[in-house]
Parts: C-alpha cells; sequence; structure tokens
C-alpha cells in the first residue's frame, strides 16, 4: 500500500503549480516514503532468522541507498534535457508503478500451489 501511494505522489509532484503547494506535498510525501522502508525493514527483522538479520537490513538499506542516488541523478538529467522537473517525476512514476508489477508478482508466486479438490 505504501509504494502504492508513493508512486502515485510521484506522479502528483507535477500538479503543483506554485512553490508553497509543492513543498506542503513534500511533507506528505514524506510520509508514505517513510511507510515504504520502514515496511521493507520490518518485513527483513520477521522473515530473516536472527543470524543473518544484520546483513539483510544492510543489503536492503544499501539498494535503497543506490536507489536514490540513480534516481538523484537521472532526475538531473532529465532536467537538463527538458529544463523541466515533470520528466524526472514521470519517469520515477514509471519506475514505481514497474516496482508494483514486481512486488505483485512475487505475492502470486510466493503462495502455495492449491491442491485440485477432486469430485
Amino acid at each position: 500500500m505504501a509504494s502504492l501511494l508513493q508512486t502515485i505522489g510521484v506522479l502528483a509532484f507535477t500538479q503543483f503549480v506554485s512553490l508553497q503547494g509543492f513543498l506542503i506535498f513534500g511533507v506528505v510525501y514524506g510520509f508514505a516514503y517513510a511507510g515504504v522502508m520502514t515496511s521493507l525493514l520490518v518485513s527483513a527483522r520477521a522473515l530473516t532468522p536472527a543470524h543473518r538479520r544484520g546483513a539483510f537490513m544492510g543489503i536492503i538499506l544499501a539498494f535503497a541507498w543506490l536507489g536514490h542516488a540513480a534516481g538523484g541523478y537521472q532526475g538531473a538529467v532529465a532536467f537538463d534535457l527538458a529544463a523541466s522537473y515533470a520528466n524526472g517525476f514521470v519517469i520515477g512514476s514509471v519506475a514505481g508503478a514497474m516496482n508494483l508489477v514486481l512486488v505483485c508478482l512475487l505475492l502470486v508466486l510466493s503462495r502455495p500451489p492449491r491442491m485440485l479438490a477432486r469430485a
């Protein structure tokens, strides 16, 4: 759910014309982002054995930081090419939509196979 809100929020950034509205929405968006990172770390804690937990959380945080770096760089390149932030936010929302597809795929694949009932 938090990932969906984050994806919608990135696209919503393109709709603001005033700096004040943009900054206020930025604070609201921050809460959705915090929900994503918190849920990742809580899930890692619940799903990993205690002796490997620190390593898994480190890996998760490292990929999050790499994603921030790549997203920031991509946004700067998009701005340099188009002289507008809108393209960077649209690309970010497309990346969020791809993330949602992957999450849904993982949910489907992680379900145990259903046994067919014999009549």
